[in-house]
């Protein structure tokens, strides 16, 4: 025993003045673990020189000539183990003060990811708003707007550079502290630089989408300020044609000659026409398409050209007709007379029916167009069309009054008139604009229904297309030993496993898309069917590798487990862990023990979890239920290691006695055995039968 204790007190002496660099905090903590089993050891050993001083004093009371030597040597170990504890204690200081050196590196590696994290989600949220290029309706809005631009740019650059600093403050205390690598981060300071510049960027674009924004307001503006000087000389010129055409005065020939060198055949207005046709488009290329400072459309210009030139040639016909009238015989100057009122009433009414049937049929065009629109500025350029009618409403329901009053009056002189046919068209065309009005309002909820369902699928889509970028960044880091690389991995796999109903609501999203026929998304470059391969191969991959590292692990360890039996504790452990975490609580690990057939107490599954739980967060790992199924597998005794157990304790006879049991147990699994089992020709118990020894296999 002495010499036993020498050797022991020896070997760990020199453990304990080994003082090797710690650079790790596991490491540390691993070497604080092991210092403590160490003392352990050295406490429970010294019981044994209490016992071996015990045994000094029979020695010496059996008056033993060499007492001398045997208390010089009792003496020499008592002098090891206080110069053990003394070793102990100042490696322990040794490691506290590296664990706590370590402890705060952490500290610091946690507090920059933290930091970074919170940088990045400020950027990203920045640069989303930056993108906004909405600056007003309006040149005066634009210009308005500018202040907000200034202030808007002032704010995030000071919010950036209040970020960054505190950044740079964390990154030179770990740069001081000589802190190399972070795994709560992939954020380096050169991405903190990188995000601060994609924000400068970010600025940048904006005040120059505000300059261009200027820029294109002002030329717009130019352009509509244009389109209603244009418009408006136009009205003028006609107005000032009719005017003259009214006080020509003269006999019918001489009227018509006039008439006709004012009138050129309508060329004059016809170049006018072009020449607005042609700044009509232009604005139309620009996404012009509403003039605050004219009523005049290109329509409603073409109108009164056409009711013009037709009221110019009724006017001529007219005045051709009067000159019939005026060579007839002056005997028929009353019948004349009368003809005359009458073409006069039919004139008038050939151009008030003229000038409106111009807008019924422009007015037509507009309502049968069909609303075929994919976007809501297509259903609000067919709206604009549709308030433009409804405004000129008011003015043609004069019109058509007066044709009924002339109608009316040409039925009384004898001549009838088609008013009915025109009652027709005008009651089919407000009919028509009722219509419109609804349809319109159902395709813009349609359409606004429709941008909703694209902008929320396309934010979702990129929001999960990043989520699966980093989650691939974050498996690709993994980093340090085979179980610091297993956690990782499987906190990934947890993390991926968790997103799938995100995933499953961008499904949904997509359904309602394909049920309401959209297409094309102008917002989102992704798609389900993208996505959904995307996040499967990176589940996949990385669950492949998650395995692999258990597998590398256990074989490290040792362990004689086969592949088959492995996949058997995987598909076990992923049973049990309901919330897929990849570790079980207290209540999924009782679960699994139930399976096995067994049934722990509280108080055993409390033992049990102090036991496997190594790390001591109440949670058992796939690595920690491996160690423990593979242990659990290696306590069960062969049936040859029975047979051989039986007859060490029967000394190798066919049966075992009463007294045989009592030498090597204790006596209530004696007395067990002796009110249980059957004897053997007035013996107690008889050797195992193989199929007794088949049914004590566990």
């Amino acid at each position: 025993d002495a010499d036993d204790l020498d050797a022991f007190a020896t070997r760990i002496e020199g453990q304990f003045k080994s003082h090797e660099e710690i650079k790790t905090l596991n490491e540390a903590r691993l070497k604080a673990k092991l210092l403590e089993l160490d003392r352990e050891e050295v406490d429970a050993r010294k019981k044994r020189l209490v016992e071996l001083e015990g045994l000094a004093k029979t020695i010496e009371e059996y008056k033993y000539n060499d007492i001398a030597s045997v208390h010089s040597r009792i003496s020499s170990i008592h002098n090891k183990w206080e110069t053990l504890a003394r070793l102990a204690g100042e490696k322990w200081e040794h490691i506290q003060s590296a664990l706590r050196v370590e402890q705060d590196k952490e500290n610091l590696r946690i507090e920059f990811a933290d930091h970074a994290r919170t940088y990045r989600i400020f950027i990203r949220g920045a640069i989303e708003e930056l993108g906004d290029r909405y600056f007003g309706s309006t040149i005066e809005d634009v210009q308005k707007y500018e202040s907000d631009l200034s202030a808007s740019d002032t704010k995030f650059r000071e919010k950036a550079d209040e970020h960054k600093a505190n950044l740079d403050s964390i990154y030179a205390k770990l740069q001081a502290a000589g802190v190399k690598d972070n795994r709560h981060t992939t954020t380096t300071i050169e991405d903190i630089v990188k995000l601060r510049d994609q924000l400068n960027e970010a600025i940048t674009k904006r005040q120059q989408a505000y300059k261009e924004e200027v820029t294109r307001s002002s030329h717009n503006e130019d352009k509509r300020k244009e389109w209603a000087k244009q418009a408006a000389d136009f009205v003028s010129f006609i107005n000032g044609l009719k005017s003259k055409l009214e006080s020509v005065e003269g006999t019918p020939d001489e009227r018509i000659d006039i008439i006709n060198k004012m009138y050129q055949g309508g060329s004059e207005i016809e170049a006018k026409i072009k020449d607005l046709d042609t700044l009509a488009h232009e604005m139309e290329n620009l996404g012009i398409f509403s003039n605050r400072h004219s009523n005049l459309t290109l329509n409603s210009i073409k109108a009164h050209q056409k009711q013009f030139d037709s009221s110019v040639k009724n006017y001529i016909v007219a005045l051709q007709e009067e000159k019939a009238m005026n060579e007839r015989a002056a005997g028929q100057r009353a019948e004349l007379e009368k003809r005359q009122k009458i073409e006069a009433l039919s004139i008038q009414y050939s151009q008030t029916q003229q000038e409106l049937g111009v807008w019924l049929e422009n007015a037509g065009d507009v309502l049968t167009d069909a609303i075929n629109v994919s976007s809501l500025d297509e259903v609000h350029k067919l709206q604009a069309d549709y308030d433009r009618l409804t405004a000129e409403i008011p003015e043609q329901t004069k019109l058509y009054q007066n044709l009924e009053h002339l109608a009316s009056q040409l039925k009384n002189a004898g001549r009838d008139s088609p008013f009915a046919e025109v009652t027709e068209r005008w009651n089919s065309t407000l009919q028509g604009l009722e219509e419109r009005k609804h349809k319109l309002v159902e395709a813009a909820e349609i359409q606004s229904h429709n941008e909703s369902l694209c902008k929320e699928f396309a934010s979702k889509a990129k929001d999960f297309n990043h989520f699966i970028d980093e989650q691939a960044k974050s498996a690709a880091n993994a980093s340090g030993d085979d179980e610091a690389q297993l956690k990782h991995i499987s906190a990934v796999v947890a993390t991926l496993e968790g997103a799938r109903n995100e995933l499953n609501k961008i499904a949904e999203l997509s359904n309602k898309m394909d049920a309401a026929y959209i297409t094309t998304n102008r917002y989102a470059d992704l798609n389900l069917k993208t996505l959904t391969n995307k996040y499967e191969t990176l589940i996949s991959t990385t669950q492949d590798r998650e395995q692999q590292l258990q597998k590398d692990i256990i074989s490290r360890k040792g362990s004689k487990v086969s592949a088959d039996q492995l996949a058997e504790f995987k598909e076990m452990f992923q049973f049990f862990d309901k919330n897929r975490n990849n570790s079980l609580g207290k209540l999924e690990f009782k679960g699994a023990l139930q399976s096995l057939g067994e049934d722990p107490t509280d108080d055993e599954m409390e033992k049990l979890m102090q036991q496997l739980d190594k790390d001591k967060d109440g949670f058992i790992t796939f690595e920690e239920f491996t160690e423990f199924m593979i242990q659990r597998t290696a306590d069960t005794d062969s049936a040859e290691q029975i047979l051989q157990s039986f007859k060490e304790i029967a000394n190798d006879k066919d049966f075992i006695t009463e007294e045989d049991l009592r030498r090597v147990m204790v006596a209530p699994k004696v007395e067990y055995l002796v009110a249980n089992m059957p004897p053997y020709s007035c013996l107690l118990y008889t050797s195992p039968s193989p199929r007794d020894r088949q049914k004590s296999r566990m």
